[in-house]
């Protein structure tokens, strides 16, 4: 009977100090082509509002979080800008992208799969 309560203490102690780890990313945004480099920044400064303004559950769904077991209010932006692509597809025909990279981070606890 020792064993068998010694041993439900060990799997218990075992799942209590499961690993927590934290992952720190980058990914990057685009927007849609527009015909002034003044409106591809204010659609990224745009964005980069809505994306301040959403809580974590919203942006473990909006960031390219892949990891099981991810500790929802973790989920956190560390920071933001905005820089501009610049492309023609035809001849005079100058077009501007405005790029957001974004710089984020959160915790999981790691699967006993591995």
């Amino acid at each position: 009977m020792k064993k068998v309560i010694l041993l439900a203490s060990l799997v218990m102690s075992a799942s209590v100090f499961a690993s927590t780890n934290t992952m720190t990313s980058h990914t990057s945004v685009y927007t849609d082509a527009y015909t002034s480099k003044q409106q591809a920044y204010d659609a990224a400064f745009n964005l980069m509002d809505e994306m301040k303004a959403m809580n974590s559950a919203e942006l473990k769904t909006a960031l390219p979080i892949h990891e099981n077991n991810v500790i929802t209010p973790s989920v956190k932006i560390e920071d933001m800008s905005v820089s501009i692509d610049e492309f023609a597809r035809s001849p005079g025909n100058i077009e501007y992208k405005a790029v957001l990279d974004v710089g984020y981070q959160y915790k999981f606890r790691e699967s006993g799969n591995s």
